[in-house]
């Protein structure tokens, strides 16, 4: 009576970790150092990109840079 139980379970179990691996294999990967990356160094040029500002309005990065001495902090994450 419980073996049928058991084998549902184990199947579901066997297609979760089936499911985690695929879902881990198309993750977009971090590099695996810092020094794998090219950065934004002091002094260097930030490209021009359109961000959202906190009222979802469109603003350009330069045009921020601009307006007042600014110091810009890349979050890495990908842990």
């Amino acid at each position: 009576m419980h073996r049928p139980f058991s084998i549902r379970v184990a199947a579901l179990l066997i297609l979760l970790c089936c499911h985690s691996w695929v879902l881990a294999e198309s993750a977009p990967q971090a590099a695996p150092s810092a020094g794998e990356i090219c950065p934004i160094l002091v002094g260097q040029t930030v490209p021009a990109l359109e961000v959202l500002d906190l009222d979802s309005t469109r603003v350009l990065l330069n045009d921020s840079f601009a307006a007042a001495p600014t110091v810009l902090v890349i979050y890495r994450g990908g842990w």
